[in-house]
């Protein structure tokens, strides 16, 4: 079974809770079902990061919060997607593969289209490349990071259904890794800039 949840990073800190509980329904009651079991020790865990092709778009007038941020040039941001794909044998978690899919966006400013922009464009461009490497070394982190709380939540439990094993794994990043993954995130990227 493959289950993905779309978050967008910038809010991410904010949405797990909202749609983590919706997606997945009674997350909390589910994941109270992982109970000790001593058959269900060995646990096959791999973590993922796929980084996506970067999409550059010239219309960065147009957001929303644009006059009030000083009226940048250019703009890094990512989404992404968690996905979970397992095998239960016997009501134990056999294996769990955890993909998340990172998709990268830069915005620049529509003047910067033009051709007689060209150097500046480069500029601005090269600068948010660099905000996207910051971005792709963070989110392998998060990859990692889901990876150890997955062997920790599920060695030795018992889990009779994929929706279990789902709900377990949302609540334990609603309780706090997308908040974690969010100050470590922002503290790279301005860490970038100093």
């Amino acid at each position: 079974m493959t289950a993905w949840l779309r978050l967008p990073i910038f809010v991410a800190a904010f949405v797990p809770a909202l749609v983590l509980a919706g997606f997945w329904g009674q997350s909390v009651v589910r994941a109270a079902a992982l109970a000790p079991d001593a058959k269900c020790q060995k646990l096959q865990v791999k973590s993922k990061m796929v980084y996506g092709r970067e999409k550059v778009s010239y219309d960065l007038e147009k957001q929303a919060n644009f006059r009030s941020a000083g009226r940048p040039v250019g703009w890094y941001y990512a989404t992404d997607e968690v996905g979970y794909r397992m095998q239960i044998q016997g009501g134990c978690l056999k294996s769990l593969n955890i993909t998340v899919k990172v998709f990268p966006v830069i915005q620049l400013r529509g003047i910067y289209k033009k051709k007689t922009k060209k150097c500046a464009r480069k500029s601005i461009l090269e600068h948010e490349r660099r905000h996207s490497a910051v971005a792709k070394r963070e989110f392998k982190k998060l990859a990692n990071d889901i990876k150890i709380i997955s062997i920790r939540l599920f060695t030795g439990k018992i889990a009779l259904d994929v929706n279990i094993v789902a709900a377990a794994l949302n609540g334990e990043l609603d309780k706090g890794l997308y908040k974690r993954f969010r100050k470590k995130y922002n503290a790279a990227q301005d860490g970038f800039h100093d």
